[in-house]
């Protein structure tokens, strides 16, 4: 009886030892398999909305082509983690959102030029506009404050944009309420976390 009872144990400790290095070997490899499915899509994502600030010069069909990208990113970024899928989703929303508004304002009629008076006076705003909306790709690292101040920057730089033409005016108000909006989020984000 006492024989068996050790066999029985033995066996147990046989069976879990091996289910051991299975279940730890398992995770490692379904790691190793996931890793590129996300470099693949981190990669396209990255990709996608690191061209936001050349929109506008792009062509209708390069904008076309950028927003397709999108639509074809987004099941992918639906199988994230529920804080992972938002901000990714949102960010997505946001890129999307500005080459829709950048191709339709293309394929709308021109506005009048500006003179060269108006493109001087329009350098400081300009450069503002570049610094806020350049730093979207951190705004994951940035502090409460930072991001608070960020979004008081956005909402200065709305007064100077409402004096801009009809077509430059949509493209740029698009943009920095997109900028803005993640921002906002990514602070609402990091509050709720905190509580």
């Amino acid at each position: 009886m006492l024989r068996l009872a050790a066999i029985t144990v033995l066996l147990a400790t046989g069976l879990a030892l091996l289910g051991g290095v299975w279940v730890i070997g398992s995770p490692g490899s379904l790691i190793a398999q996931s890793v590129p499915a996300q470099e693949a899509w981190q990669k396209e994502f990255d990709d996608i909305c690191s061209k936001t600030q050349e929109a506008m010069t792009f062509t209708g069909k390069e904008l076309a082509s950028l927003i397709s990208r999108c639509d074809a990113l987004r099941p992918q970024l639906e199988k994230l983690d529920e804080t992972r899928k938002k901000i990714y989703l949102g960010r997505l929303r946001m890129c999307r959102g500005l080459y829709a508004d950048v191709l339709d304002s293309k394929q709308a009629v021109d506005g009048p030029k500006t003179s060269t008076a108006q493109s001087s006076a329009s350098e400081a705003w300009q450069t503002e506009f570049d610094n806020v909306c350049s730093t979207t790709e951190d705004a994951m690292t940035f502090s409460q404050d930072e991001l608070a101040s960020l979004i008081s920057r956005c909402d200065a730089l709305q007064v100077q944009i409402d004096k801009l033409d009809p077509t430059r005016k949509k493209v740029y108000q698009g943009r920095l309420r997109m900028c803005r909006g993640l921002y906002a989020y990514v602070l609402d984000s990091k509050k709720n976390a905190k509580k």
